[in-house]
């Protein structure tokens, strides 16, 4: 924690853990990352002394103000917090003084170090240079070749700069896009113009608390899947990094998300939300590894975010046709992550507090009407994608199976557990919408194309033909995960204890598939089923 002086009021807290927070609310979450700023310079100036100190204290004296936005810059952080851990890049201090001093308008010379061919002064620009190091006086914003940090107005009185030159910006998990061209430039600040109108106009408060903290976009590089990906960094406060993307809806959505991000981590600096040392592993819907309690704390809060997003999105004439099945899908999976952070056992009372406000807000949110069929496809994703995550992070202990394996063989009912043994070997990877998930969301627009005949008579409207055809292909020797998750989708319309056993424990449901051999493997899943039901 940063210090005992910055400390939100119950309705600063709870309007935060609501999913929005006050503009108060927000200006105290900056008051505290400047706070921590000053926490990390104070152990680089008694580790690097120099120089650079004399004239960032000289620079403080001279307008306080000036040099506190300065601090403020969000890359202050990351460039602090690596000099700290590693006794390495010293240097930016005299960039980030030489920064201050310009702005306090001080007389100097200082030697600062040359990073990729610039010299840069944080939040004002940069200066070719060759060589290591060059010599920076008041005058280098009018030197030849001096780049400026360039900024988007996006209303008066409030713009974002376009950061693209910071040598700290790569403290985001995507790759920093290089210098924007003039056109490249040109067509990002007018998405992000235009992603701002978005956000002012159908999330006022949202857009109220990014006024307040969102300082800087840090554009990334595409990967070369072609995805739209975006970041936020603890040790960035006040930037996002985003892909830059084809239109401003897309973009709307990548800063309200990353903004959320942003904001639980200001607050985070502030209030212990959960157990230090936590060493649970939960259910994060939207990745395909078990997360521990803070990232997934972190993912929670994003996405409800991006609920938001779509439940006002969808109530628009030009809405897309999938805009109220995303409504649907992640108040559900939102709810479902949050219900396992209350769960874990690993929050503090301020952690159990603010899952209690975010818990309402979802509440509230599923209490609202959508389509009946959006609803039903929006349960069997939520179904496909929760038998997916079981069966990569689950499996039955050897002695469980073996038990109920055993047991069924001697004629005994089998007892089975509520959750198997969760792999410590599962890779961490975002989940996106595969298989079965991303055909029934394409439904929505049309209907997709797949060979698979069990899946297109599931989404045809067809459980029974769907569960009839998968029995068969999983009963003969195919127990795959597609096929066991296409089969638990189908069998919750047609085959209620089967359908139990298939969400519940899919892994067991799989290991006892290739086990049991020689008598009707429906029959065990539907005892298992029955089991499980009283659980």
């Amino acid at each position: 924690m940063i210090t005992d002086h910055y400390v939100l009021t119950a309705a600063q807290f709870d309007g935060l853990a609501a999913g929005y927070g006050t503009p108060d609310a927000l200006a105290m979450l900056r008051q505290g990352q400047l706070a921590k700023r000053k926490i990390l310079l104070q152990g680089v100036l008694a580790a690097y002394p120099g120089p650079a100190v004399d004239l960032l204290l000289r620079a403080e004296e001279a307008d306080a103000a000036v040099t506190g936005e300065v601090l403020r810059h969000p890359h202050v952080d990351a460039w602090a917090a690596q000099a700290l851990r590693h006794g390495t890049a010293f240097g930016y201090l005299a960039q980030l003084a030489a920064a201050a001093a310009v702005r306090a308008g001080l007389s100097f010379a200082i030697d600062a170090p040359v990073s990729h061919g610039w010299a840069y002064l944080p939040g004002l620009g940069a200066v070719p240079a060759d060589g290591g190091t060059v010599t920076v006086t008041p005058a280098v914003l009018g030197a030849d070749g001096w780049e400026p940090l360039r900024s988007v107005e996006l209303e008066p009185g409030y713009a974002v700069a376009i950061e693209d030159l910071e040598p700290f910006r790569d403290t985001y998990h995507w790759r920093p896009a290089p210098r924007l061209d003039a056109a490249a430039f040109a067509h990002a600040a007018a998405l992000l113009r235009d992603a701002w109108q978005i956000l002012t106009r159908r999330h006022p408060e949202h857009a109220a608390a990014m006024r307040v903290l969102l300082r800087s976009v840090v554009p990334l590089l595409r990967p070369e899947s072609g995805a739209s990906v975006s970041a936020a960094s603890r040790q960035a406060s006040g930037s996002v990094a985003v892909v830059i993307t084809d239109t401003a809806e897309e973009l709307s959505l990548l800063l309200l998300h990353e903004f959320m991000h942003m904001k639980l981590d200001a607050l985070r600096d502030l209030v212990d939300l959960h157990a230090s040392g936590a060493a649970g592993r939960f259910l994060a819907p939207w990745r395909m590894d078990p997360r521990p309690v803070g990232p997934l704390f972190q993912g929670v809060y994003a996405h409800t975010g991006v609920t938001d997003y779509w439940r006002a999105r969808r109530g628009e004439p030009d809405a897309p046709a999938v805009a109220e099945l995303e409504f649907a899908y992640w108040r559900r999976q939102s709810a479902i992550a949050a219900e396992s952070l209350a769960e874990s056992g690993e929050l503090t009372t301020e952690g159990e507090r603010f899952v209690r406000g975010l818990r309402e807000t979802l509440g509230r949110w599923e209490r609202e009407a959508v389509a009946p069929d959006v609803a039903d496809k929006a349960d069997a994703m939520v179904l496909a994608q929760t038998v997916r995550w079981r069966l990569r992070n689950w499996r039955p202990s050897r002695t469980e199976l073996a038990e109920m394996t055993g047991a069924w063989q001697a004629g005994s009912t089998p007892v089975a557990r509520k959750s198997g043994v969760l792999r410590t070997d599962a890779d961490g990877e975002p989940s996106g919408m595969p298989g079965l998930v991303g055909l029934i969301r394409s439904s929505r627009v049309s209907t997709p194309e797949t060979a698979d005949k069990a899946a297109a008579a599931l989404l045809a409207g067809h459980p029974r033909e769907a569960c009839s055809a998968y029995t068969l292909r999983v009963t003969t020797g195919h127990p795959d995960d597609d096929s066991l998750i296409g089969w638990a989708v189908a069998a919750a319309a047609v085959d209620p204890d089967l359908a139990v056993a298939l969400r519940m424990r899919p892994d067991l449901a799989q290991e006892a598939l290739r086990s049991i051999r020689d008598t009707d493997q429906c029959d065990f899943l539907r005892c298992l089923g029955r089991s499980l039901r009283m659980i």
